[in-house]
């Protein structure tokens, strides 16, 4: 254990020397820049405080959704050593009122594929961790067919099901964010590697 620790220690120690030197040491496409190009200056909490519920899921709900919900979340911040720069992985719940008929045509337009089994291999992939959120009331006994999609470019997923005339949608994406050399915010989606 005294050895990882140690090396931990050593790896953080190396990369604060070789920043106050001015040598970047992030593989992070964050840090690759195209010339010219600038961040936004935004953080992930400006971010959420601006997104509607048509930025968190991707698209539109159909015009007849009514009593629209949403609740954003970021769940986790976890320190990446290997880039020096923040992981946040940030939760988004959705739940509107919707025609079983609508929400069927809904999720064959925007190819969210109907998964059997999901949650016997995945049990929390509807899970809301918010107690707040009282709309999403979904209990896994009521739980019918889920539909799921992830993204082949990035580190995230989406999840629905249709319960009771309601649609609940639950996406998680992973994102790096921190400020750069010059203070500035940013956040970018992180890429899949496999």
């Amino acid at each position: 254990m005294k050895k990882i620790i140690g090396l931990i220690v050593a790896v953080v120690v190396i990369w604060v020397v070789l920043k106050m030197m001015g040598i970047g040491v992030s593989v992070s496409p964050s840090d690759k820049l195209k010339e010219g190009e600038e961040r936004t200056g935004e953080s992930i909490a400006m971010m959420l405080a601006r997104s509607s519920h048509e930025d968190i899921i991707g698209f539109a709900l159909p015009e007849t959704a009514s009593h629209i919900n949403d609740y954003k979340w970021p769940e986790s911040e976890l320190a990446d050593f290997k880039t020096g720069q923040m992981i946040t992985e940030v939760f988004y719940w959705v739940v509107a009122e919707l025609p079983q008929a609508e929400f069927d045509l809904w999720v064959s337009e925007h190819d969210l594929r109907k998964t059997p089994n999901l949650l016997e291999s995945w049990p929390d992939i509807l899970h809301c961790q918010v107690d707040g959120f009282r709309q999403w009331d979904l209990k896994r006994k009521a739980i019918g067919d889920i539909y799921f999609d992830e993204s082949a470019k990035y580190e995230e997923y989406i999840a629905c099901t249709h319960t009771d005339g309601k649609v609940y949608i639950k996406k998680v994406v992973r994102y790096v964010d921190g400020q750069d050399e010059n203070k500035k915010w940013y956040y970018e989606k992180i890429p899949r590697t496999r």
